[in-house]
């Protein structure tokens, strides 16, 4: 039986009913999300799945998506209504409450969301530029509160940087010449 790394340990997969080691593997078994290695156990016959996503509904990629633009300063509705048309799924309400719950431990964001929101409002939580450089549309958006936690005292240029794509309206315009360091704005 091949060994599997777990939390900096070697461990031999166990059975998931009666914790015996003694297993064969006994093929893939077709799941929502993919295949996934079958185990049987030789002691007390049962076979498992050696996963933990399976149980889970929607795929990990769905999850953290639900969870990112909830942490983005909407609300859940709005967070269904994103995640809904983003991937073309149904999603619930209590999907994404339950996984914000479940990984808080994982997002730290979740601890200061609530402090974030307060100061910048839903809406202002990103910063949104569009700018063109060498002929191609650039998308430029960074997380104002993340930026104001992360660049305090010691990484006071960054935060100059960013602000100053707060203070310019319309959209940049970078020559792509060598040497030449224009900015224009529309």
């Amino acid at each position: 039986m091949r060994q599997e790394r777990y939390a900096g340990n070697l461990t031999q997969k166990r059975c998931k009913k009666c914790g015996s080691t003694n297993l064969i593997r006994k093929g893939h078994g077709k799941y929502k999300f993919g295949f996934r290695q079958v185990y049987l156990c030789k002691d007390c016959k049962g076979m498992f799945v050696d996963s933990d996503q399976n149980k889970k509904t929607y795929n990990p990629r769905r999850i953290s998506a639900a969870i990112s633009t909830y942490n983005l300063g909407n609300g859940l509705d709005r967070s269904i209504g994103m995640v809904n048309h983003r991937f073309k799924i149904h999603l619930g309400r209590s999907s994404i409450h339950r996984w914000i719950h479940e990984f808080n431990g994982i997002c730290t964001y979740s601890k200061l969301r609530e402090g974030i929101l307060k100061s910048y409002g839903a809406e202002n939580v990103l910063s949104s530029h569009r700018f063109e450089y060498d002929g191609k549309v650039c998308d430029f958006k960074f997380h104002r509160g993340k930026v104001s936690l992360l660049c305090g005292n010691e990484l006071e240029g960054i935060s100059k940087y960013l602000a100053g794509f707060e203070k310019m309206k319309g959209h940049l315009k970078y020559s792509g010449e060598a040497g030449e360091g224009m900015v224009r704005i529309n």
